[in-house]
């Protein structure tokens, strides 16, 4: 039997991202999509993700939003604490410390590349 790749949950509302985001990660991966931060913080909940990557700014729910619902709901209920890589289009240092005042472990700028992105996810999963 072989070995259980890690299960990541890619959220982001642009589908041409998600394209991308599984594009790069199909290979090495399990995936699950949501396309908003309610969908992505319902999944979140309900399943074992080994990592999550979350856009930013989304409908319904934005990125940090549910970082932070979850980041609590984690402490509440005593579980393991899902890595979580935040995605953004904007480049200001005040909205990668909001990402990181909400939770998240590492932020990124879209667009980004195959290999940044790679190089992340395995820092995050050793």
């Amino acid at each position: 039997m072989g070995k259980v790749l890690p299960k990541i949950l890619v959220v982001d509302d642009n589908n041409d991202n998600l394209l991308v985001f599984t594009a790069y990660l199909n290979d090495s991966f399990r995936l699950d999509t949501a396309t908003n931060g309610a969908d992505a913080l319902e999944k979140m909940q309900s399943d074992n993700y080994d990592l999550v990557v979350m856009d930013v700014k989304m409908p319904v729910m934005d990125g940090n939003t549910a970082t932070r619902l979850y980041r609590e709901w984690e402490k509440t209920t005593k579980s393991e604490r899902t890595p979580i890589v935040v995605v953004s289009a904007s480049a200001f240092d005040y909205h990668e410390q909001d990402s990181i005042d909400a939770g998240c472990d590492v932020f990124l700028t879209k667009p980004i590349g195959k290999k940044q992105l790679l190089e992340n996810i395995k820092h995050l999963l050793t």
